[in-house]
């Protein structure tokens, strides 16, 4: 029998043999010679990049759309809130309660600059009291999202803006 013979046989019998004789004979004539052609350029890297996640002028544009619809939306609920705290240029902050069907105090809109002078004459249009707090404007403004209820630490201080404005809307009735 001869060496071709043999390592017919061989083949036939050990199937795993084959494939071991088969890689260790072809793997190192290709070498890295048959990556080169896997590697992509940077340009390439970016448009997949690119593809995968979306077009980033796209996905501005929709962050965009998505910003404006909130904020109409909360620019809507200001003439729902009892109360508007501000610091008077930078921070503007509505809170809605009703006692019946709330636990606490809800933010129905807040805003910065520009978005807290908009909210504070939305107020002022439809007879929304304006309260001037700065460190309960700041604090809301911070700790608290539009549509959550206001938390604990901040009871006391919105207790007491909300009992003034109560005051106030009942002193109106009355007079």
């Amino acid at each position: 029998m001869n060496r071709l013979e043999r390592t017919v046989t061989r083949f036939r019998k050990y199937p795993t043999w084959f494939l071991s004789w088969v890689i260790g004979r072809v793997v190192p004539l290709t070498g890295t010679a048959g990556l080169q052609y896997k590697k992509m350029t940077k340009q390439e890297v970016k448009e997949e990049r690119k593809n995968y996640e979306g077009d980033p002028q796209v996905k501005a544009r929709l962050r965009q759309r998505m910003r404006e619809i909130l904020q109409a939306n909360m620019m809507r609920k200001v003439p729902e809130a009892d109360v508007v705290v501000t610091n008077p240029t930078h921070f503007a902050v509505a809170l809605e309660y009703q006692r019946a069907s709330m636990d606490a105090p809800r933010v129905t809109a807040k805003g910065q600059d520009h978005l807290a002078q908009r909210i504070k004459a939305i107020a002022a249009e439809n007879d929304v009291p304006v309260m001037e707090n700065k460190p309960l404007a700041r604090a809301l403004y911070a700790d608290v999202e539009v549509g959550d209820q206001i938390p604990v630490q901040h009871y006391q201080a919105v207790a007491e803006v909300l009992k003034l404005v109560y005051r106030m809307n009942n002193q109106k009735e009355a007079g």
